[in-house]
């Protein structure tokens, strides 16, 4: 009875098989073969399908293709001898078919390394049992298989789902932001793509602080180079808002504190005809007014020389007649005065340099104070135009049709309209109605001191006029 030993080894993508035929009942062996036994079995010429009539035989010879086997006998599973024959391939996938061919008599065989029932051999079933042989070949195709997907490590996007590398500020696909609260897992590595993707993100910050650096220098160099100059010109055509004309560029003034523009001419009007220490913006849109100032400077390059000096001359004179215990040089045209103490009796005017008395208030030069008090009532009495002029402002006072400043004592007349005035000497807002001033010594909106009328809603005085 003839036996057919077919092993069959599933460890690699090949799977080696080895064909052991024999007539005796002793149990059969795989048995490797050498280089040479494989160049005599391709060298064979033997034709013979019998498998017992020659010791080594080619494939070629009994139909199997262009595969070599080699085949020898052997009696047990350590010794070789006549009584077997073992045939050795690396069997290719189109050759199993030919095995069917061989010998018409019963055949039994085992496929090793594959499950029961797996194969055929031509008609017949091949019983299969797990061996631990090398395999360099499948017997049959399996359905392809795929290693497991291990699971991708990274953040998923909120909008498109997308799973970006963990070191990824912006999705990849729709450059959606990192959800905020996602935190790179501890001991990761991080891939080339995300270490280059960071190189160049810490490249662009660079870059970005660098170009923020300049500009920054830049804009500090501009601020300089215009805080230089004494006034501003505009870098762009507009309307002046007084006016109304068309100014080009470079023709006309952007005021320093607010940026408000005007035309040259009307600012220079300003300067000349007002009569404040303190200029202001001119700017006014309905209600609103500007609060901000011309700075010195601009109002000099503004205007010509003499009006500038005026400008000047009527900040000393408001500063003079706020000031307490101010005292002006009583020389004609002098400009010059000062501010004295209780203890000083005598001021030297540094414009005139004659001295004034400050207790007779009045130049007398070569005259003690009694002297000239004495010499004034004389003139007094032989002056009768000074003397109906103070009598004529001593009864509008006294009638009320005249107050006398509360600031700088001036006689002041009401022509109409509210009971707000404003004294033309020391500016001093006045309540007509109270005689007193309007506001506190900071001046507008101090409720410090004044009249407080419209303060909680009531008037400074029943008979009051609307003097806010």
């Amino acid at each position: 009875m003839h036996f057919y030993n077919l092993l069959s080894l599933f460890c690699q993508p090949s799977i080696i098989f080895s064909l052991t035929i024999s007539e005796s009942p002793e149990p059969l062996w795989p048995v490797p073969l050498s280089p040479l036994e494989t160049q005599s079995h391709s060298s064979s010429n033997n034709t013979s399908p019998a498998l017992a009539s020659s010791p080594v035989l080619g494939m070629e010879e009994i139909g199997l293709g262009h595969s070599t086997y080699g085949m020898t006998r052997q009696t047990s599973r350590r010794s070789l001898n006549s009584g077997s024959n073992i045939i050795q391939e690396m069997l290719m996938g189109p050759n199993l078919s030919s095995l069917a061919t061989l010998d018409s008599r019963q055949k039994s065989a085992s496929l090793e390394n594959a499950a029961n029932g797996m194969e055929l051999w031509g008609n017949e079933f091949i019983e299969s049992s797990i061996a631990s042989t090398h395999s360099t070949y499948r017997l049959r195709e399996p359905s392809p298989t795929h290693p497991p997907e291990t699971e991708k490590i990274g953040w998923v996007c909120p909008k498109c789902t997308f799973i970006n590398l963990p070191v990824r500020p912006g999705c990849e696909m729709c450059t959606g932001p990192k959800p905020p609260g996602y935190k790179v897992p501890s001991g990761y590595h991080m891939t080339p793509e995300e270490r280059m993707l960071l190189e160049n993100d810490q490249l662009l910050e660079k870059m970005t602080r660098e170009a923020q650096e300049r500009e920054v220098l830049a804009n500090y160099e501009e601020l300089i180079a215009t805080d230089n100059l004494d006034v501003i010109l505009n870098t762009e055509a507009f309307q002046c808002p007084i006016c109304f004309d068309d100014v080009d560029v470079e023709d006309g003034i952007v005021l320093r504190e607010c940026l408000h523009m005007f035309c040259r001419g009307c600012l220079t009007e300003a300067v000349r005809f007002c009569e404040d220490a303190i200029l202001k913006c001119p700017y006014q849109e309905g209600l609103y007014a500007c609060q901000c100032v011309l700075q010195e400077r601009e109002i000099r390059a503004l205007v010509p020389e003499h009006i500038y000096l005026r400008y000047l001359q009527r900040g000393l004179d408001q500063a003079e007649s706020q000031t307490i215990n101010s005292y002006h040089c009583k020389t004609a045209d002098c400009h010059g005065w000062c501010v004295y103490e209780d203890l000083v009796n005598f001021f030297k005017c540094p414009v005139c340099k004659l001295e004034n008395c400050l207790t007779c208030k009045a130049i007398h030069e070569g005259l003690n104070c009694k002297q000239y008090q004495d010499d004034l009532k004389l003139r007094a009495n032989n002056d009768i135009a000074a003397k109906q002029t103070a009598e004529m402002l001593q009864k509008l006072v006294a009638d009320g049709e005249a107050m006398h400043c509360p600031q700088c004592h001036v006689v002041l007349q009401k022509k109409g309209g509210c009971d707000w005035i404003k004294c033309s000497i020391c500016k001093t807002e006045i309540c007509w109605v109270t005689k007193g001033p309007r506001w506190g010594p900071l001046g507008d909106g101090d409720l410090s001191g004044g009249c407080h009328c419209r303060t909680n809603g009531q008037k400074c005085h029943p008979n009051c006029v609307n003097c806010h």
